[in-house]
């Protein structure tokens, strides 16, 4: 594939990477747009694939945000102590359920109590492909909901491994200065290995860090280990 002028004059560019700092330091300026991008992770396990249950999927909550807040969506009858609806979190019930089975997903993360689990169930044909189904692991399913939209708002993430065993997130943006970004990254790789009982060496195979528009930079596997 032909790539741009100014991608070809990046890579030519390219700074030597010497540590895991001057990577995170260095993807930044690797960006080919105009605009505050997202710099992504992806990360190739040690997985046995052929079976989906052997998928590895977690959450973790980053101290720095990794861009727009999330678009949150609880499905609750009852009112929430503490929590307020903003541009950012709607609170309802039936109108939602009835929008979503109309085909609306303008949500990133969808939240419930149990007791609501059995009308959701039925949603599941439009929810699952876009991996918004609530679920117990990550705690949408929940009676604590105040506790569990904050944690959304401060930051938190869902990750999950596809079926090649590889996962794609985002640790911050090109707004983030180098030391958030290692931060978010060592929390990252903090929870990967919290679900897994394999040495974190051991059970990656390969990590890059990318710009959402722009070349990747492999991180050596050795240095994964000093992010825990």
């Amino acid at each position: 594939m032909k790539r741009g002028k100014k991608y070809q004059n990046i890579i030519k560019n390219r700074k030597e990477i010497n540590s895991l700092i001057d990577a995170l330091g260095n993807v930044k300026d690797l960006s080919t747009s105009n605009f505050s991008s997202k710099i992504e992770c992806h990360i190739a396990l040690n997985l046995g694939t052929k079976n989906n249950n052997q998928a590895l999927k977690g959450s973790v909550t980053y101290k720095y945000k990794v861009g727009n807040d999330k678009k949150i969506l609880v499905l609750t009858d009852k009112p929430i102590k503490g929590i307020k609806e903003d541009d950012n979190t709607i609170i309802g019930l039936n109108e939602y359920i009835d929008k979503i089975k109309d085909g609306w997903v303008d949500f990133d993360v969808l939240i419930t109590t149990p007791d609501i689990m059995p009308q959701i169930t039925l949603l599941g044909n439009i929810l699952g492909p876009k991996s918004l189904m609530p679920n117990v692991k990550n705690g949408t399913i929940t009676n604590n909901l105040e506790e569990t939209i904050n944690e959304y708002r401060k930051g938190k993430i869902d990750f999950k491994s596809d079926q090649t065993g590889v996962i794609h997130t985002i640790i911050g943006s090109t707004a983030n200065s180098k030391e958030e970004l290692l931060d978010n990254l060592s929390t990252l790789i903090k929870g990967i290995s919290a679900i897994n009982s394999k040495p974190i060496n051991s059970m990656i195979k390969s990590m890059y860090i990318t710009p959402t528009m722009g070349p990747s930079i492999k991180i050596d596997a050795s240095k994964i280990s000093e992010l825990l």
